[in-house]
């Protein structure tokens, strides 16, 4: 049996480290004892992508649309309060128009009193993609990764209201990767 009081009259010198770092080390590796999530990798349902996410996202099909070109929409989301992620995956019969994406979430977020903070236009594995940044009310934070890949969009949407979070996005964000 370990008596506290006895401990640096027993022990060599340095063990009682060891016992501190070994339960340190117990206690942070579960995140769980923290209330924190256990990120994981999420692999799209037919293996176009990958990405890190706080959970396991809800996964829903649309096949069918009332605009002729598009061809369908997976959805990915995931709400683990006060943070939403999303990922939408549109297939059409002609490249998307990146540009119309862009100005489509405009409109949306000033109905919803957000505006961009920041809007970059970049490459993500040598495809045309728009990073963008918002922020709104309530301390609202928004990121949004765009990635076109021949007849598909790939849309990533972070959502979180309060203070922080800009860890979780750029994690959410950077781990994307396509796959197929």
């Amino acid at each position: 049996m370990l008596q506290i009081a006895m401990l640096g009259e027993h022990m060599r010198p340095g063990a009682l480290l060891r016992v501190a770092v070994l339960l340190a080390a117990a206690v942070l590796c579960n995140e769980a004892a923290f209330g924190q999530p256990t990120w994981r990798q999420v692999q799209a349902k037919d293996g176009s992508f990958t990405v890190e996410m706080p959970g396991e996202p809800k996964y829903s099909l649309v096949e069918k649309s009332p605009f002729a070109w598009l061809i369908g929409t997976q959805f990915y989301d995931l709400t683990e309060p006060p943070t939403y992620y999303s990922i939408q995956v549109t297939t059409g019969s002609e490249p998307p128009d990146l540009r119309g994406a862009v100005d489509d979430a405009e409109r949306q977020l000033q109905a919803d009193r957000l505006t961009w903070t920041d809007i970059r236009r970049t490459t993500h594995q040598g495809f045309n993609a728009v990073d963008a940044a918002g922020v709104g009310e309530g301390m609202t934070t928004l990121r949004i990764l765009w990635v076109a890949k021949g007849n598909t969009l790939f849309n990533l949407v972070y959502v979180r209201v309060g203070e922080g979070g800009a860890a979780d996005a750029d994690r959410f964000i950077n781990s994307f990767r396509l796959t197929k």
